[in-house]
């Protein structure tokens, strides 16, 4: 059985007779990817599955016995050896301190136990690693990042080098490295619109600078366009729009209530922010929102939802619920952490999440109440 996953490549890959193929029509990441591969390939009714990257080709036929016939049920390619430091091994294998992932083997049964690559990660970074080490903490391997011996004689890669550029690549696995913090061995649905909720708050961004959960989820790269609930002087409004198109709604006349001591009816009044790369929608939320045309907009990647109030919040997710899309991220500024917070953002994303079954991954939380997740 061979399936196909196309993350919204600019040449899409065409139907294929006998070949399963899926079509991202905007880009999820490594970790979606991968977890469609594994959904269809279960659904095939496969027991052995590999994954492979795209610039990785089997040498010949027989490529797959050495890890079919491994007692390991999860291997990975690792690419030339010579690349790769040796930590360990025996007669048959040979393990990496950690690992390059061009290929991964994995049992059916393994999946059972420890579910898919947590798509947290964003686009790429570090995940197959993560995945690879949750299966070894099950206790279902022998090494965490290990390949058959002789394996450069099975696999030729094609890779050129990178696309991606040195500073662009630091600030990625520096984003990503939050998620090894995240509690392992777990279980991680790997199917598309899952109804997992994650509650925990974990893991912790560094306080370092301002809105530093914000800017480690905007290092995640999330793709298309960002709508915010709640611009105030328009300081996030102007660090998402230096990343990606933003929609901005305020009415500019403040809280339409007291929300918390120190903060009553009429705080946070303004006038309306001029901001390069960003659409200001200015009204109350009950106005505004309802009437908006949101599919216009096409994919939403990130949704900052700064209303404080249970019932600004609710106003919010009443009409932007179907389309919260896989992938898109979900940032909200006063989620917890403070004297009621039970009763406002927390108690209205609740409501909305037990009514519509929508599932998760959770990113982290960070200094000032704030808390961001990941569709799924």
């Amino acid at each position: 059985m061979l399936v196909v996953v196309d993350d919204a490549s600019d040449d899409p890959v065409p139907d294929i007779d006998g070949v399963v193929v899926i079509r991202h029509e905007t880009r999820l990441g490594v970790a979606a990817t991968k977890n469609d591969g594994i959904a269809a390939l279960i659904d095939l009714g496969c027991d052995e599955l590999f994954l492979v990257d795209d610039d990785l080709m089997c040498t010949g036929p027989g490529w797959w016995k050495p890890y079919v016939e491994s007692p390991e049920p999860h291997l990975s390619y690792q690419g030339p050896r010579s690349r790769a430091p040796v930590a360990g091994g025996d007669d048959a294998h040979y393990a990496v301190e950690f690992p390059r992932g061009f290929m991964l083997y994995v049992q059916r049964d393994v999946i059972d136990v420890v579910g898919g690559i947590d798509e947290c990660y964003g686009q790429w970074g570090g995940e197959h690693a993560e995945w690879q080490l949750r299966i070894h903490k099950a206790g279902l391997t022998t090494w965490p990042y290990a390949d058959v011996v002789n394996s450069d004689r099975l696999w030729r890669t094609f890779a050129s080098g990178s696309t991606v550029g040195h500073q662009e690549r630091k600030q990625m696995l520096a984003a990503t490295d939050l998620f090894w913090q995240k509690e392992s061995p777990r279980f991680v649905p790997f199917r598309a619109g899952h109804h997992e909720q994650d509650w925990s708050l974990l893991p912790k961004v560094r306080d370092v600078g301002t809105w530093p959960l914000l800017r480690h989820v905007l290092d995640l790269q999330p793709q298309g366009v960002a709508v915010e609930f709640g611009v105030g002087q328009g300081n996030t409004t102007r660090l998402i729009a230096e990343r990606m198109p933003v929609v901005g709604f305020d009415a500019f006349k403040g809280l339409p209530e007291d929300w918390r001591p120190g903060f009553a009816k009429g705080c946070f009044a303004g006038r309306v922010p001029a901001i390069d790369n960003a659409t200001i929608v200015p009204g109350w939320f009950d106005d505004t929102v309802p009437a908006f045309d949101f599919a216009a907009l096409g994919y939403i990647g990130l949704w900052n939802i700064d209303c404080d109030l249970y019932s600004s919040t609710k106003v919010v997710l009443d009409h932007i619920g179907p389309h919260l899309r896989r992938g898109s991220f979900v940032y909200f500024d006063e989620m917890w952490d403070y004297p009621g917070h039970e009763d406002h953002e927390l108690k209205a994303w609740t409501d909305f999440a037990e009514e519509s079954k929508i599932g998760w991954s959770v990113v982290g939380y960070g200094p000032e109440q704030s808390w961001a997740i990941r569709i799924g």
